[in-house]
């Protein structure tokens, strides 16, 4: 995957996957939580873990995750801030 890369507000880049702020990016604004907005830090909606919007990024990423397994060697990870947010309780 590619990273974002730096700009004014971080120059040394946020390594974060483009790919997978994406998915969440879309999720939360799909979930009406994206955190610019009002809503943004209002918890979770009852039932969105059941949503189909969920459902869709969860297949997105279980896809996105496993393609990238197969190639990779030793320890990885996945950084994102919105990972925190969509994290189940």
């Amino acid at each position: 995957g590619q990273s974002i890369s730096g700009d004014v507000h971080n120059p040394d880049g946020y390594f974060e996957w483009d790919r997978i702020v994406s998915i969440q990016e879309r999720l939360l604004v799909d979930l009406h939580r994206w955190w610019p907005s009002a809503e943004g830090s209002l918890d979770l909606p009852v039932g969105w873990l059941k949503n189909s919007a969920t459902r869709q990024a969860y297949q997105q990423l279980l896809e996105l995750v496993a393609d990238v397994s197969v190639s990779q060697k030793g320890l990885w990870l996945i950084k994102d801030p919105r990972c925190s947010r969509l994290l189940p309780p």
